[in-house]
């Protein structure tokens, strides 16, 4: 839980005759699964398809206070992009009135891809995306030049070579040794 405290400045107990002192209220706000809170402004996080991403979204969104609110976008999302819904935060506090207006919600998408797709839905796509933006003038019948695939990395069954260490104190892969000619 969050701890605030606010004070009201001369708003609290007095004795006749004397200023009056000021009250400090303490809050402690309580952690939200799906909102994170910084100042008067929230936070959240949301799974959408690769579909949603590229094509547009229209998801339902619960507010803290139980308003669903119909979220929109159009054109493309991606991934890691935040965006922001004006007013939908927390109220901005202010000493004389309730409040003055509202924070911003503020929504980081994820974008969930496929684990695979099919032939003919990758050859769809490339029908209707557009091609790579990197030059593909290599010759790859020159002996420079070998193919490299690319595979799955799982950082937790793979051993970290010399990570904090300068070039020349790596040693190479465990097992493996220079041989001297």
């Amino acid at each position: 839980a969050v701890v605030s405290t606010q004070s009201t400045g001369g708003l609290g107990h007095h004795l006749p005759g004397e200023e009056a002192g000021d009250a400090v209220i303490i809050f402690r706000v309580a952690e939200h699964p799906k909102f994170s809170r910084k100042g008067s402004h929230l936070y959240t996080e949301r799974e959408i398809s690769l579909s949603e991403a590229i094509t547009g979204l229209q998801m339902p969104l619960e507010t803290l206070d139980g308003r669903k609110l119909w979220v929109r976008s159009s054109g493309t999302i991606s991934p890691g992009c935040i965006r922001c819904i004006e007013g939908e935060g927390m109220p901005v506090p202010t000493m004389h009135q309730r409040h003055i207006g509202y924070g911003n919600l503020y929504i980081k998408f994820m974008v969930v891809f496929p684990d695979r797709l099919d032939r003919e839905t990758c050859e769809r796509l490339k029908e209707v995306m557009p091609a790579t933006s990197r030059p593909l003038d290599i010759d790859r019948s020159r002996e420079d030049v070998e193919e490299a695939r690319l595979r799955d990395y799982d950082p937790t069954s793979q051993p970290s070579y010399g990570q904090d260490e300068s070039e020349d104190e790596y040693d190479g892969p465990p097992g493996v040794q220079c041989v001297q000619q």
